[in-house]
């Protein structure tokens, strides 16, 4: 039986650069696999005219304007924060004790969270959205960014205290694979964060990516491990950005998000290329990561045809 590939590369990513790259390696290692790059409906509508049926299909978003064709997909989820906190919670992923708001419900009671709570949209987003708020005022926020839309729902959070300057670490996973691991920290010049005292004069960002941050790889195998394990929660969705925070004080590891919607992936992005240039190395020169990526989908697609 023939093997096909399909990939398919989405504006909002970025990614066409990449999957070609990909497609490359993989006319060079698996001559017996067919592997063709999808960018747009006229493409999508070309393959399915034809006798070529994938294998396996590879999305990094959801394909909610094109029709899967015959084979398996593999594709972004539209899950919201809460659902994603929800599935990690269950499988035993260790993340920070959270609570739901919602404008029609009254405000949970976070006092054991502490004094101050972290807030974010259930959906869309980015580190402009995240509040740091009493944990006495917490309520519904209405408000619309350009990044998220109007958040029906907000997770109230508790506080991972990572050091004075906020840090963080984000771990890349295609199938379960690390392809890079970053970690980032807020700009030292800042005012420094020491406890939950330094909140109450207001403006202080919990945010470790603003302009001005330090980029380095993390090879820590502590992190690596634990973002397979969370990958692994989620066994249909390719790409994940699992977001982890370390408490500064305990040292304990706390997963906060894994971007379950595609927009992570992707070495080609303006947002990438610019942290890139802060770091001074491509992403990808971690662990080889198109080589990785390429194996990975290679015994994708092999597993899916037995």
């Amino acid at each position: 039986m023939s093997l096909q590939l399909a990939l398919v590369s989405h504006r909002a990513t970025d990614d066409h650069e990449d999957l070609e790259r990909i497609a490359g390696i993989v006319e060079r290692d698996a001559p017996d696999l067919r592997v063709c790059v999808l960018r747009d409906k006229r493409s999508w509508f070309s393959l399915a005219r034809a006798a070529w049926r994938p294998t396996l299909v590879f999305s990094a978003k959801e394909l909610r304007k094109l029709r899967p064709l015959r084979g398996a997909v593999l594709q972004g989820s539209r899950q919201s924060k809460i659902e994603e906190m929800e599935a990690l919670e269950r499988a035993g992923i260790p993340v920070p004790p959270w609570r739901t708001v919602t404008r029609e419900a009254a405000p949970p009671d976070v006092a054991a969270f502490g004094r101050y709570v972290v807030m974010k949209p259930d959906r869309g987003g980015c580190g402009a959205d995240v509040r740091i708020v009493r944990s006495a005022r917490v309520r519904f926020l209405d408000f619309t960014t350009r990044r998220a839309a109007r958040a029906q729902r907000w997770i109230a959070q508790r506080y991972v205290h990572t050091g004075p300057w906020p840090t963080a670490q984000r771990v890349l996973t295609l199938c379960g694979t690390p392809l890079y691991a970053i970690r980032t920290r807020a700009d030292v010049s800042r005012a420094p964060i020491r406890d939950a005292a330094d909140f109450e004069s207001g403006g202080k960002s919990i945010v470790a990516s603003h302009v001005g941050c330090s980029i380095e790889f993390c090879y820590d195998a502590d992190i690596l491990a634990l973002a397979e394990r969370a990958a692994r929660v989620f066994p249909e969705v390719p790409t994940l950005g699992v977001d982890i925070l370390r408490d500064a004080d305990s040292g304990a590891l706390h997963v906060v998000e894994v971007n379950s919607r595609g927009g992570s992936w992707g070495f080609s992005s303006r947002r990438v290329r610019a942290m890139q240039q802060v770091l001074g190395r491509p992403f990808e020169s971690q662990f080889d990561a198109f080589a990785r990526a390429t194996r990975v989908l290679i015994e994708e697609t092999r597993r899916r045809a037995r």
